[in-house]
């Protein structure tokens, strides 16, 4: 491929390209495509994180989460140095796994034998 244009070193602005509100106004389509998608990540994706802020304070009602006392990691202790705290970990990572076999190995094997069945005993 042969380069026809020639470059001049005297001018180094290059003219030819469109100015940036040509390519602004060339994209509205795609920025207004672009909004409800961003509009979604902002509501379920960084308000939810304002309320992270609730695990590290005592919270108080008439103060609101704001205002209430920052109190760091006590939340935590108290959660995992009582009793129940080796049975609500085992009681998460067995859920997990029924949730994971039934969305996973569960719909598999229906498939696996729906075939066997049209395969072997329709045809």
């Amino acid at each position: 491929m042969v380069c026809t244009k020639e470059v001049h070193l005297s001018n180094p602005i290059d003219d030819s390209h469109p100015g940036k509100k040509v390519k602004i106004r060339r994209f509205i389509p795609l920025y207004i495509m672009l909004i409800p998608g961003t509009i979604y990540l902002i509501i379920n994706n960084y308000i939810p994180m304002a309320g992270l802020v609730l695990a590290f304070k005592k919270f108080n009602y008439s103060l609101g989460i704001w205002k209430s006392p920052f109190n760091g990691l006590s939340n935590f202790k108290y959660l995992f140095m009582g009793s129940d705290a080796a049975l609500m970990i085992r009681n998460t990572l067995l859920y997990n796994l029924l949730f994971i076999f039934i969305r996973y190995w569960f719909p598999i094997t229906i498939k696996y034998y729906f075939f066997i069945y049209i395969f072997c005993f329709v045809a």
